[in-house]
């Protein structure tokens, strides 16, 4: 294998690639596959790239394919000639292409080319909240240039391989985690009254840009404590001008190589959270610990909601967002959350910890009438001696301006 690491971009080492890919050449031989054909776009704050960035250390502005054949180094393709430079520079993979204006054409000639064109190739979308599928006109075109290629779905398979994180991802993990935390402590350095939430999303992204690492994700949106109107952070920062006691909903995450930390802490604007808001947050501090508590190996999905049931059962409070969520590239399967108590529904996966698995545990709490809400979290890796937070940033009601 020729892998390759430009010093100017971090991310995943030689060494690490090649592990990788030898454990999706295993798995391809488990599943009876002869090539994977990876598909990857800059939806959800570019981790529907997460397939193609682990396999090629490469993140599109606009979307790429991989294609991997058993015994043969993985092959980029990118969306746009002018990338290619950039692509050829941060890429850890030596065969890297474009597409050309016709796609789909250029991948049939790729599947030809790597001895596939009789062969059984798994089609690799995207799979985060939502699984995602790859564009219909490329799939439609390469089923018609190549008749005899046997297609199978496989975005499982690539998805599975990714869920336990090996020592060097969870190294990388830990700076996403570290410039997450930054992103915090500037807004708790420069927070104040009069500041829009545009300008509070300006001091996340300042900090995570000079910490070496790149903005993820910045839901943040302001309400008053007194006359609360938003219980969840917003997806885009408004114009909306901070007034004295003001609480700053958040949910952050900054990457290193890819790997990006995840963080939600309530920030109170001009003085001290009022006690209302200071006894939700109370409340979702003491859920946050014995959830993670309950994150250790051979631990279930159901000790989890045992652990949230035991504080929240008869407090009277309701939940929207996910108690608890996969984490790694992009969100990952499970997602789990106490039925009862969830607004949202959503489907619960049964699943067994294992070391190396890493989670984002974030209990959202909401009052009894549903008028105020707020959420607290961390990143939170699975290891031999039990759970470990990865996020470093006190847990605490931030006070600012």
């Amino acid at each position: 294998m020729a892998f390759r690491q430009d010093p100017r971009f971090p991310g995943p080492s030689v060494a690490e690639m090649e592990r990788r890919c030898r454990r999706v050449w295993e798995a391809m031989e488990q599943a009876g596959l002869d090539g994977l054909l990876v598909y990857g776009d800059s939806g959800a704050q570019g981790a529907n790239c997460a397939n193609v960035l682990y396999l090629a250390g490469y993140q599109d502005p606009l979307f790429a394919y991989v294609l991997v054949a058993k015994g043969r180094e993985p092959a980029l393709f990118i969306s746009n000639e002018l990338y290619l430079p950039h692509a050829r520079a941060m890429a850890r993979v030596d065969q890297v292409d474009w597409l050309s204006w016709n796609p789909a054409d250029r991948l049939a000639a790729a599947v030809e080319e790597h001895g596939l064109a009789e062969g059984r190739i798994g089609l690799v979308g995207s799979r985060g909240i939502q699984r995602s599928s790859l564009p219909h006109e490329h799939v439609r075109t390469l089923m018609e240039r190549l008749p005899r290629v046997r297609w199978q779905d496989a975005t499982e398979l690539l998805q599975k391989l990714r869920r336990v994180k090996s020592p060097a991802e969870l190294e990388l993990l830990r700076q996403g985690a570290r410039i997450t935390d930054a992103t915090v402590a500037a807004l708790a350095s420069h927070t104040r009254p009069g500041m829009t939430e545009c300008q509070l999303a300006g001091l996340v992204h300042r900090a995570a840009w000079e910490h070496g690492g790149e903005p993820r994700l910045t839901f943040l949106g302001s309400t008053s404590m007194d006359d609360p109107d938003l219980v969840f952070p917003r997806q885009q920062p408004s114009l909306r001008q901070l007034e004295r006691g003001d609480v700053v909903l958040t949910e952050l995450s900054a990457s290193y190589g890819g790997y990006p930390g995840q963080i939600h802490r309530p920030v109170a604007v001009g003085g001290a959270p009022t006690a209302d808001y200071r006894a939700l947050f109370e409340l979702a501090v003491e859920t946050f610990q014995a959830v993670v508590e309950s994150l250790r190996p051979g631990g279930t999905d159901e000790d989890v909601r045992r652990a949230a049931r035991q504080v929240l059962a008869g407090r009277g409070v309701w939940t929207m967002d996910a108690l608890v969520h996969g984490w790694g590239l992009s969100l990952e399967p499970p997602r789990l959350d106490v039925p009862e108590l969830a607004i949202i529904r959503r489907p619960q996966e049964p699943i067994v910890f294992e070391p190396g698995m890493v989670l984002v545990v974030q209990p959202h709490l909401l009052s009894a009438d549903r008028r105020r809400g707020l959420q607290v979290g961390s990143v939170v890796a699975v290891t031999e001696t039990g759970p470990q937070v990865l996020q470093q940033y006190p847990m605490e009601f931030v006070c600012a301006g």
